[in-house]
Formats: structure tokens, C-alpha cells, sequence
């Protein structure tokens, strides 16, 4: 954070040339806001939510899954097309 208690803005360039640096920094950090010509874009934060539930996914028995004769392209292609 800044002295104003706000988000150091780094460029895109910035994060593209030091990405693995910036990302273990914005994960033991406070983030940083990603700038683009000035403009804020989005932010790199640590995912803290998702270390404090220490819940894994379920585990799921593929028998119990429901199951189709259909390709899954078809599927995705028609999600596609709908937006």
C-alpha cells in the first residue's frame, strides 16, 4: 500500500515482465491495482478466502454422475453462441 493507504498501481508491462515476482508479492502482500495507459484495470490480490475456509472440494464417485451420449462440444458451442 501507498502512504495513502491505497494499492500500489503497477503497469501491464510491469506484470508481464516481472509476473512470477509480482504474483508472490501480491500473495504475501496487500496487491497491487494494474494500470493500463493511467487507467486501473483490475487487481492482483491474494485469494486469503479461499486459504481460510480449509475446505477441499467433495469428493464426488463418478458412478453417482449423471451421464449423456452427447459430445460436450456441442455443449460449449451452444453456450458460446447464446452470449
Amino acid at each position: 500500500m501507498d502512504a495513502d493507504g491505497r494499492m500500489k498501481a503497477i503497469t501491464i508491462r510491469e506484470l508481464h515482465d516481472r509476473t512470477e515476482q509480482l504474483v508472490q508479492e501480491a500473495a504475501h502482500q496487500d496487491g497491487f491495482v494494474i494500470t493500463e495507459h493511467g487507467e486501473a484495470l483490475a487487481v492482483l490480490a491474494a485469494a486469503r478466502g479461499a486459504r481460510r475456509s480449509g475446505k477441499s472440494l467433495p469428493r464426488r464417485d463418478p458412478a453417482t454422475l449423471p451421464t449423456t451420449s452427447a459430445d460436450s462440444t456441442t455443449f460449449v458451442s451452444e453456450d458460446r453462441n447464446g452470449r
